[in-house]
């Protein structure tokens, strides 16, 4: 999936597999992603889960490698299908998604 702006040339990779317990793994890989900061005030991206009529969950942050420019993340959820969000957070700490979404997708796991 390709990002907006104002991360336009990073992609990502989204997989989803269910295990043995009933709940899904998911694995986000970035690739061409800026840090950050070099997009303003920000300290992180976070990554939101939003299962169908439910308020957005923090999965994490991305764990970012400024070397490679790259960024992953591994999470379980008990959902199947939900919009997965990607946005840039002045506080690591924060628990609502920022304004500046730089990814927005619909996920869907196997089985």
């Amino acid at each position: 999936m390709q990002a907006s702006e104002p991360a336009l040339a990073a992609d990502a990779q989204v997989v989803v597999k269910k295990n043995k317990t009933g709940t899904y793994d998911v694995s986000v890989e970035m690739a061409h992603l800026p840090p950050a900061d070099r997009l303003g005030n920000y300290a992180s991206y976070a990554v939101w889960v939003i299962a169908k009529d439910a308020e957005p969950v923090k999965a994490g942050v991305l764990d970012y490698n400024e070397r490679k420019r790259t960024a992953e993340l591994e999470f379980s959820s008990p959902h199947r299908k939900f919009e997965m969000v990607i946005t840039l957070e002045k506080d690591i700490e924060a628990t609502k998604p920022g304004r500046v979404a730089i990814i927005e997708q619909s996920v869907k796991g196997r089985g």
